[in-house]
Order: structure tokens, then sequence, then C-alpha cells
């Protein structure tokens, strides 16, 4: 138990000191990088599939061999798609933002991109989920249209369970999610273990 406090806290202030550092960067200094940051996201994230440098673990493509550790590159892509889509956004005025063709396109077409990537080749669906979230919100606060937003989410919800639906796995873990005793000893194991841990005090 002390291990794993240690290591949260280590990993909180770690987390601060790059918040802190990263709020003095001027933005100007971040727009003038985001090509880089996109092509450094882009090879790392198609990297995993590289043999020898990917790790598979359980049919799932996720991790880059570091040696001394492992590097999961679709993290960068979250701080990489927030901050690209900040510059894509802040970039246009109201009206260009309420042009389906000028704003829901080219971003639809980005996202269903990551998605292939992370949700379908690496077979990261929480990832995606998180990374649909952030174009949701983001796309959200820019005043979009609202109709726009509805097609965003119901496009979004569609794809998603399709992405369920292709992988047999998604669909043991989603009724597992639905009623976790149907199965204690398989899919529900860990669930109803950590429904003991917390009964247990």
């Amino acid at each position: 138990e002390r291990f794993y406090v240690i290591k949260q806290l280590v990993n909180i202030i770690i987390s601060l000191g790059a918040f802190a550092a990263a709020a003095k960067i001027p933005i100007k200094s971040i727009k003038k990088v985001l090509p880089i940051i996109i092509a450094v996201t882009l090879i790392t994230n198609l990297a995993v599939f590289i043999p020898g440098l990917g790790v598979e673990i359980k049919g799932a493509t996720r991790w880059i061999n570091l040696g001394f550790t492992t590097f999961q590159p679709s993290e960068l892509l979250k701080l990489t798609s927030i901050i690209y889509l900040g510059y894509f956004l802040s970039s246009k005025n109201q009206k260009e933002i309420a042009d389906f063709r000028q704003t829901m396109v080219p971003l639809g077409i980005l996202l269903a991109a990551i998605g292939v990537i992370v949700a379908v080749l690496q077979r990261d669906l929480g990832t995606m989920i998180v990374i649909a979230a952030i174009f949701t919100g983001l796309i959200f606060l820019s005043n979009v249209p609202m109709k726009q937003m509805l097609v965003l989410g119901s496009s979004v919800v569609s794809v998603g369970v399709l992405f369920i639906v292709l992988f047999p796995h998604r669909i043991a873990r989603f009724l597992t999610f639905l009623d976790p005793t149907s199965d204690v000893q398989g899919a529900g194991y860990h669930i109803h273990q950590a429904l003991i841990a917390i009964g247990s005090g």
C-alpha cells in the first residue's frame, strides 16, 4: 500500500511541475512547434506496429519498448488532440465555425482516422473514448450549432457501438458492465473482487 501511495504522489508532483512549465510557454511558440508535435505523435503511434519495437499484450498493440520501460503513444495523442483542436478552432471566426463543411467535416475525418489507428489497430477503445470526449468538449465550447453537435454525438455513439460489436472481448466487457455478477470467475472477476475489497473495508 505504501508503494502505491508514494508512486501516486511522485506522479502528482511530476504532473504539477509539467503543468507549471507548460503554462509558461507562449502560445506562439506552441504554434511554431505544432507540426513537429503532430509528426512525432503520428510516427510513435504507427511505430507500435514495428516488429521488435512494438509490444503486444493479450492481442493489443499499444506500447513501444524503450528497453528500461514501455511507452504508450496514444497518451501523447490525447495531448496533441487538445493542442491541435485549440489551434484549429481558434483560427476560425464564428461564421466559419458554424459552417458544417469547414469545421465538422474535417474534424470528423480526423476523428475517424484516429479511431482506426487507436480503436481498431491498437485495440484501445478506452483511449478512443477519451479522445472522442476531448473532440466533443472543445467543439461544444466553440459554440458550434446544436444541430451539428447532435450529428457529431450520434455519429460518435454509432461508431462506438460498431467498435464494440466488431470485437467479442468488448461485447463481453459491455455485458459485464450491465451485470457484473453474470460471470464472476471470468469477465466480471476484477469487478467482483473490487466490490469484495470495498465491502471488506
